[in-house]
């Protein structure tokens, strides 16, 4: 799981040492949008796309977006932006879930 964190060059190889062909990377989407990131927090977090590249860069098979801005009331209508860089992304919601098997 990946919040509060902008990213950078470190966190992509972290993910790709960390995730590489991981089932399910569930990274933040603070954002919708770039312009929608207040200046003070640019550092900070994450947009839909920037998400979206972490998981495609980092070798995830599926992303599912969390931990929301508050300002985005209506996450999955920024969800395109998030596909049109990983099209295996999933805006998450009260009540996902999934089964993870942890066997070779």
């Amino acid at each position: 799981m990946v919040t509060d964190t902008a990213p950078t060059a470190g966190l992509v190889r972290f993910v790709r040492a960390g995730c590489e062909g991981t089932d399910l990377l569930i990274s933040e989407g603070m954002y919708g949008l770039e312009e929608d990131k207040p200046a003070r927090w640019k550092s900070l977090h994450m947009t839909f796309a920037e998400a979206a590249a972490l998981a495609r860069d980092g070798g995830a098979r599926r992303l599912w977006l969390t931990h929301f801005g508050p300002s985005l009331s209506r996450p999955s209508s920024h969800l395109g932006r998030a596909r049109a860089v990983f099209p295996r992304t999933v805006v998450g919601h009260d009540g996902l879930t999934e089964t993870l098997s942890f066997e070779g």
